[in-house]
């Protein structure tokens, strides 16, 4: 995987994968984001391997499609990108007090989805460096969803937001 250099190709919408360590998961996000039209995912520490077999087979192959990038220390790097190349950072999250995904516009710009591990979510050292963050409203008591699920419907309305 290469370092996060990018040519400008317009806005798009990217995804980082911080910690998620099930495969599954893994695969499913890069299904779903090639979908829906992302090219680049960034990997951060202890996320499942995007080549193991079992990724592989949930994405369907989509994996040997997108443009892999390593984020080694994410919080400094994302930082890095919001302010080098003016891209929303946008940590998904369980707080209330975060902007609902129906309320929060892109404004044409170019973002970073960023998904956290399964069972303690995004660091709050990254929660801290992202420029925006979002929260899915749920009813009926739910109080969170599969990371890949959760994923897609972020996806869904972001890439969304950039074609219209």
């Amino acid at each position: 995987m290469a370092a996060f250099e990018r040519e400008y190709i317009g806005p798009e919408i990217m995804v980082a994968l911080l910690g998620l360590c099930e495969r599954e998961n893994v695969g499913s996000i890069m299904r779903t984001a090639t979908a829906l039209g992302v090219k680049r995912i960034l990997l951060g520490p202890k996320t499942a391997d995007p080549f193991a077999r079992r990724t592989v087979r949930v994405s369907m192959g989509t994996v040997f499609r997108l443009k892999l990038y390593d984020l080694s220390d994410p919080s400094s790097q994302l930082a890095d990108l919001a302010k080098r190349l003016d891209v929303h950072t946008i940590a998904t999250t369980l707080d209330q007090t975060a902007t609902p995904l129906r309320d929060f516009r892109l404004t044409r710009q170019s973002g970073i989805l960023i998904a956290g591990n399964e069972a303690e979510g995004i660091a709050e050292e990254i929660q801290k460096v992202a420029t925006d963050r979002v929260i899915i409203p749920m009813s009926q008591g739910t109080n969170s969803l599969n990371v890949a699920v959760a994923s897609a419907i972020c996806l869904h309305e972001l890439c969304n937001q950039l074609k219209h």
